[in-house]
């Protein structure tokens, strides 16, 4: 509900303001009052209609209207552009620019009104003028019957289309039976056509088979005139099989004789190799000597490595003593220097 309506700069009111009581609410006033321009400031808050600046007031400057309700505030205003600004329950304000003639949605939720509810001067009363028709078309809208109508007319129109569908299916399975009996005879021809590749199938075998026995027969009859022609050699075969035997004895012979050369080779290097190490076995006890010399030269080297660590451990303990020594002077001059300890106060007797 509306509680109270500001108006500034808007057709004749420069500063309106309206307070309205939660019942009725009559305006009355002389004519050209401005009482028309009250009920175009609500139109053009709820549907921001008409547009342009036909309705702002001749001295210039933003326009500005504004409704209150329980607990919320709309603003609409404008100078360059309509704007609208929401406040729900004392929050920030929301603002939003209304592009051409439309309400943003926020604002129309609010509102909550429509023409039903919002009439001008010269409208006529509320259905009353209306015809049946238009009445009943009001109340059917209210109702939801219109939508109802529609869906049935919807459905209604469905059932139509799937009944020609139907029907136009039903033509098309009788005219492709009827097609189909013109192809009865293909299952007689499918099975002759088996037939026919079975005995094409046993065809392609026998002609395989063919081929291979023509081709054998070809060889067989080359393999004859070869030998019809080389018939004339066969008379040299016995003599060329021993010529082949000797042959191979000889080969086995020099086989034999070519291992025992290799065989005396070896031996020869393995004599030759004995001479070479009977002059270095002449050295092997001087060598011994020399290794156990050497052995005891590592020995006294170690021995004397030791001994120079000793006489520099030696000479590190005199200096220390020595230093120790000359310390222990100069602290004893000190004390004899002292008549009176330090730490107990009492006289030093020096002996």
């Amino acid at each position: 509900m509306i509680k109270n309506l500001h108006i500034k700069n808007f057709q004749s009111h420069e500063d309106t303001f309206l307070e309205f009581h939660p019942s009725v609410n009559i305006i009355i006033g002389s004519s050209d009052s401005g009482k028309t321009a009250i009920i175009r400031a609500l139109r053009k808050v709820v549907w921001n209609r008409p547009s342009g600046d036909s309705l702002r007031s001749h001295w210039g400057g933003e326009s500005r209207i504004e409704l209150s309700g329980e607990d919320w505030k709309i603003i609409w205003s404008k100078d360059k552009m309509d704007m609208y600004s929401l406040a729900i329950s004392g929050k920030r304000e929301i603002q939003f620019k209304a592009i051409g003639t439309s309400v943003p949605e926020e604002i129309s939720h609010i509102l909550n009104i429509n023409e039903v509810n919002l009439q001008q001067q010269l409208d006529s009363p509320f259905l009353l003028s209306e015809s049946p028709g238009k009445v009943a078309e009001h109340f059917n809208k209210i109702a939801k019957l219109d939508k109802i109508d529609f869906s049935i007319s919807n459905i209604n129109s469905w059932i139509r289309q799937l009944t020609s569908d139907i029907k136009y299916t039903e033509e098309q399975e009788t005219s492709l039976q009827e097609e189909l009996k013109a192809f009865e005879y293909l299952d007689k021809f499918e099975a002759e056509v088996e037939t026919l590749e079975e005995i094409d199938k046993r065809y392609d075998v026998l002609w395989h088979k063919r081929s291979k026995l023509s081709g054998i027969i070809l060889d067989y009859n080359t393999t004859n005139d070869d030998i019809k022609r080389e018939s004339k050699l066969l008379q040299f075969e016995e003599p060329l099989n021993k010529i082949f035997k000797w042959k191979d004895k000889i080969e086995d012979i020099g086989t034999e004789g070519s291992e025992l050369q290799f065989i005396v080779k070896q031996i020869k290097e393995v004599q030759e190799e004995i001479e070479d190490q009977k002059e270095l076995l002449s050295l092997e006890q001087p060598v011994t000597n020399l290794l156990s010399l050497y052995n005891k030269l590592n020995t006294a080297n170690s021995q004397r490595n030791l001994l120079f660590k000793a006489i520099s451990t030696i000479s590190n303990i005199n200096t220390r003593l020595n230093t120790g020594k000359a310390e222990y002077g100069r602290l004893q001059t000190k004390l004899n220097e002292i008549k009176i300890c330090p730490f107990c106060g009492t006289k030093i007797k020096i002996i």
